[in-house]
């Protein structure tokens, strides 16, 4: 196998391995994922109290901001793997866009079968908008990359 298959299938499993990690986090009854946001919560609000920062962090920020994160990792795990297939990412945007939003409406879903959970467009939505900033984030840092490459060395 050469190296640049072993990378394809090396990002193509972790992008999948991920995605399976986001469907497994849906899984979890209302009663289990509410726990662990509060949980989260709990340790952020201590933190800002012990940085002496007035202020203090909702459940509902805490869940909203995990959908988001957790989707913008994903665009941008699905902006790199398609990376490794090809080096003109610009005409195979639609992939990427296709398959954020089929892992979003796909999470959503699940949710609807969970005890206690519910499926819910806006946070498909949300979900969508967090791949968005993942890609455009890859996207950034592959464009910076390239330029730093292509500048004249500057040592004389």
């Amino acid at each position: 196998m050469t190296a640049q298959r072993k990378r394809q299938l090396f990002w193509t499993v972790l992008t999948a391995g991920y995605l399976l990690f986001i469907f497994c986090n849906s899984l979890q009854t209302a009663q289990v994922s509410g726990q662990r946001s509060l949980g989260v919560v709990a340790h952020i609000n201590r933190l800002l109290e012990n940085w002496s920062i007035p202020l203090a962090v909702t459940d509902h920020l805490v869940r909203k901001s995990a959908h988001f994160a957790e989707y913008a990792l994903y665009g941008l795990l699905l902006t790199v793997t398609l990376g490794q297939y090809t080096r003109r990412l610009w005409p195979h945007l639609f992939t990427i866009f296709f398959c954020g939003l089929a892992g979003a409406l796909c999470d959503e879903t699940i949710q609807l079968f969970v005890p206690g959970r519910s499926g819910q467009v806006s946070d498909v939505l949300l979900d969508f908008a967090g791949v968005l900033a993942g890609i455009l984030l890859c996207l950034l840092c592959r464009t910076a990359y390239r330029r730093r490459d292509k500048k004249p060395n500057s040592r004389t």
